[in-house]
């Protein structure tokens, strides 16, 4: 379905910049319009450059994203040129009629052209369309290698931190800090232990809390207090697991149960806060409350 909409979008966007590259050919008012013909500039680049992002996704050779980018700028330069070309001999020509003023007679003239700035129109275009694909590549080289996402979560925590920071809590009763390997989960849950007065954070793996876990189920005395596990909770206001999706994968009924014991801590008044490598992971009944 998103991709019938994606390429709907591109096809109307196509016969949108044909209809209007193609209307001077059918009023010469347009042709006149000088705000008419930058707006067909714009929508048409825009247009070639929507191709050349979706294009360069699909070529893994650093070279061959770059000979592409150089080929867009080569293509729209040469277009606007001809273009440009083509509406001031629209409208000239009934001026001209009966002359030998032609379409190549006015290339040649445009290439001639010594005034002002106005020579360096095509260089400064293509100077702007190199830079604008520049920035496609690299956007798109920090979103494939996790750069730009993890900036983002970063940012995240900082925040988080600073709440902590100010209010001496956790702001919220479940956390889930949700990144992949290597993104500074560690790091950022240290952190907040360590502006959480001692006596009041308890921070586990998720091998440690596992073990309590079988722990309390062999020695029988799972439910020995008002909710599942409770001495692992007493006394604390805030308990952190760390990756505790790697014992949890897989096994629906131990997440089950897993969520019933967080449940019942929460409502206990203990703010929770977990890590997990890859949430989709944990995503069955109860846990998703």
């Amino acid at each position: 379905m998103k991709s019938f909409a994606k390429w709907t979008g591109i096809v109307v966007l196509f016969l949108i910049s044909v209809g209007m590259l193609t209307l001077p050919l059918c009023d010469l008012w347009f042709a006149k319009s000088r705000d008419f013909e930058y707006r067909t500039y714009v929508l048409c680049s825009g247009f070639v450059l929507l191709l050349f992002a979706m294009i360069q996704t699909k070529i893994n050779r650093t070279w061959g994203k770059w000979t592409l980018a150089a080929c867009s700028t080569a293509f729209l330069t040469i277009g606007v040129f001809l273009y440009n070309n083509l509406l001031h001999y629209l409208f000239l020509k009934p001026i001209f009629f009966g002359t030998d003023y032609s379409y190549l007679a006015e290339l040649k003239h445009d290439i001639n052209y010594t005034e002002g700035l106005g020579v360096f129109r095509y260089v400064l275009y293509a100077a702007a369309i190199m830079v604008i694909c520049s920035i496609i590549l690299i956007v798109h080289k920090l979103i494939i290698t996790g750069k730009i996402s993890k900036c983002i979560w970063r940012m995240r925590m900082r925040v988080l931190l600073h709440r902590v920071k100010r209010e001496g809590k956790v702001p919220a009763s479940y956390v889930v800090l949700d990144a992949p390997s290597g993104y500074g989960k560690t790091f950022y849950v240290k952190r907040i232990c360590e502006l959480i007065p001692t006596n009041e954070v308890k921070a586990m793996s998720s091998e440690e809390f596992m073990d309590s876990f079988h722990s309390f189920i062999r020695q029988g005395n799972y439910y020995s207090g008002d909710y599942p596990m409770e001495e692992v909770f007493k006394d604390i206001k805030v308990i952190v697991i760390e990756d505790i999706d790697i014992f949890l994968a897989g096994r629906v009924a131990t997440q089950e149960e897993v969520a019933h014991i967080l449940l019942g801590a929460i409502e206990n008044g203990v703010s929770v806060v977990v890590t997990v490598q890859q949430r989709h992971r944990i995503s069955s009944g109860k846990w998703t409350a």
